[in-house]
C-alpha cells in the first residue's frame, strides 16, 4: 500500500483518521453526504456546482494525495484503501482530477453569467471586461479559478526546486525537505490504453523509501520529501526554557555557539557530547513511531546551556540529514533511470534557518550540500500557487522549460573537516533512537 499512496499508515493522514471518526461518532457519520476540502467546497459555490461530476464533488489530486488514499501512480483512490473504510464513507469520497481540469474545455474554472451564482453580482471584478471580447464575442479576460494544491508542492516551485538538482529545505515551526520528479500518471496500468511518457521517452518508476511521503502534484508530477514535527519549535523550546525569549540573550549564547563551531571547524573535533532527539510533538519522518517523545542524552555535571542549545540545533539537522540522505538516494536511483545526473543543492527558507548562519553552515556540513538562500523567494508559497497557475493559463510543460536562475544571497559550502564528526553524530543518534524507542507506546 505504501508503494503506491506514497503515505505510511499513521495518525497524521485520512485513513486512520476517517476510521476513528466512523467507529466512534456513527450517528453524525450517518449524516455525512460527502467529503470534499475547503478549496473544493468554495469553488463549488462559487461556481454553482461545475465542479461536481454526476453525484461526486471534485479535488485536485494534490489534495487527494495528501490524505494518504490516493494511488499516485494512476491518480486515482487506492483499492486497498478503500476497502478498509466503511463503504458510506468511500460512497462520500470525491472524485480526484487535475487541478486545472473544468467543464468543458477551458483551463481553469470560472464564474458564468446566468449560472445562478450570487458571486457573479458580488464581485464584478472576477466577470473581466466586456471590451476586451474578440470578433465573435469570447472574453479571455475573466478571472479563472484552480482547484487547490497542496502548501508542499507550492513551496518548491515558489523557491524554484523545480529541477532535479534543487532540493528544497523548509525549517519553521516544522521542517521539510522535498524535491519534484517528473513521474506522470501511468494510464496503462489505470487501463487508459496508452503509456504516458516523459520527453518521449519510457518514464522511470520510483521505490518510495521507507520514511519519506510522495504526493502528486499533477498529472506529471510528484513531491517527494519527509518532514519533522518539530524543527524551529525545537529551538523555540530551548529559549523557553532557559529564558532566552529576549533577542539580545539568545545573540549572546548563539555568539559562543559559533565561535564553538567555527572552532569545531578546523580541527574535526567532537566538542559537545550531548545527543538531542528532537521529537517534542512525535515524530514523522523517518520513523513514524507512534508515541515518541524528545530525549536529551549525555549530561553531566560540565554541561552548559551552550552545550543544550547546540544540541537542539544538531538534533534537528541531524533528523533532516537522514530525511536528504533517502532523497539523494531515491533521487540518483532516479537518474540511473535515464534521466540527466546533476549534483544536488540545497535552497533553503523559513526564518528560522536562512537568519541563522551557524545552523545553515551545520545543515551543509552534515548533508555534504551547497546551501543556498535566494532573495528573491520570501513568499514562497504564495509564488509557487501563482506559478503554476501561470504554467495552465499559458499551456506551458514545466519539464520543457528552463529553471528560473537562483539569486544566491547568501551560500554555505560543506567543510569536509567536520565530515567524520557528523557521521559519528549520526550513528550515534540512530543508536539512541533504536535503544529508547521501544519505551515509545
Amino acid at each position: 500500500m505504501y508503494q503506491r499512496t506514497g503515505a505510511p499508515l499513521h495518525s497524521a493522514y485520512a485513513l486512520p483518521q476517517l476510521r476513528v471518526f466512523y467507529d466512534d461518532n456513527p450517528e453524525l457519520a450517518s449524516s455525512v453526504h460527502k467529503w470534499t476540502t475547503l478549496a473544493s467546497l468554495c469553488l463549488d459555490r462559487w461556481t454553482n456546482g461545475r465542479l461536481r461530476r454526476g453525484r461526486h464533488s471534485s479535488i485536485s489530486y494534490s489534495e487527494a494525495s495528501w490524505t494518504g488514499m490516493l494511488n499516485f501512480r494512476i491518480g486515482r483512490w487506492d483499492e486497498a484503501t478503500k476497502r478498509l473504510l466503511p463503504k458510506e464513507c468511500v460512497l462520500a469520497l470525491p472524485l480526484p482530477i487535475d487541478f486545472d481540469t473544468a467543464p468543458p474545455t477551458e483551463r481553469g474554472i470560472r464564474i458564468l453569467e446566468g449560472s445562478g451564482s450570487v458571486y457573479w453580482d458580488r464581485w464584478p471584478e472576477l466577470r473581466g471586461d466586456a471590451d476586451d471580447a474578440d470578433d465573435e464575442g469570447r472574453q479571455d479576460d475573466f478571472c479563472r479559478l484552480f482547484l487547490g494544491i497542496g502548501d508542499g508542492a507550492c513551496a518548491n516551485a515558489g523557491s524554484k526546486c523545480i529541477t532535479l538538482d534543487r532540493i528544497a529545505v523548509s525549517v519553521g515551526t516544522s521542517a521539510a525537505a522535498r524535491i519534484i520528479l517528473p513521474l506522470p500518471i501511468n494510464l496503462l496500468a489505470r487501463g487508459g490504453g496508452v503509456s504516458a511518457s516523459f520527453d518521449s521517452h519510457p518514464v522511470p518508476s520510483i521505490e518510495i523509501p521507507r520514511g519519506l511521503f510522495c504526493y502528486r502534484i499533477d498529472a506529471h508530477h510528484v513531491l517527494l520529501g519527509g518532514a519533522l514535527t518539530d524543527g524551529g519549535s525545537v529551538v523555540e523550546w530551548v529559549r523557553s526554557v532557559f529564558h532566552l525569549q529576549n533577542n539580545e540573550a539568545f545573540d549572546e549564547v548563539m555568539e559562543k555557539i559559533e565561535c564553538g563551531y567555527s572552532n569545531q571547524q578546523e580541527s574535526g573535533a567532537i566538542s559537545n557530547q550531548l545527543t538531542t532527539i528532537p521529537f517534542l510533538s512525535g515524530e514523522r519522518s523517518t520513523g513514524y513511531r507512534s508515541g515518541a517523545t524528545g530525549i536529551l542524552s549525555g549530561i553531566t555535571r560540565e554541561t552548559t546551556r551552550e552545550d543544550i542549545v547546540l544540541s537542539a540545533f544538531e538534533g534537528v539537522i541531524l533528523r533532516l540529514s537522514a530525511v536528504l540522505d533517502l532523497l539523494v538516494d531515491a533521487r540518483n536511483a532516479f537518474f540511473a533511470k535515464g534521466v540527466t545526473n546533476l549534483p544536488p543543492r540545497i535552497v533553503a527558507s523559513g526564518n528560522g534557518l536562512v537568519n541563522n548562519r551557524c545552523w545553515m553552515q551545520m545543515l551543509a556540513d552534515c548533508s555534504k550540500m551547497d546551501v543556498i538562500v535566494d532573495g528573491e523567494t520570501d513568499e514562497a508559497t504564495s509564488r509557487g500557487a501563482a506559478y503554476f497557475a501561470t504554467l495552465e493559463l499559458r499551456s506551458l510543460n514545466m519539464n520543457a522549460m528552463d529553471p528560473e536562475n537562483i539569486s544566491a544571497s547568501c551560500t554555505s559550502t560543506p567543510n569536509e573537516k567536520t565530515l567524520a564528526k557528523w557521521k559519528a553524530k549520526a550513528e550515534i543518534q540512530e543508536h539512541l533512537i533504536d535503544g529508547v524507542s521501544s519505551t515509545w507506546n
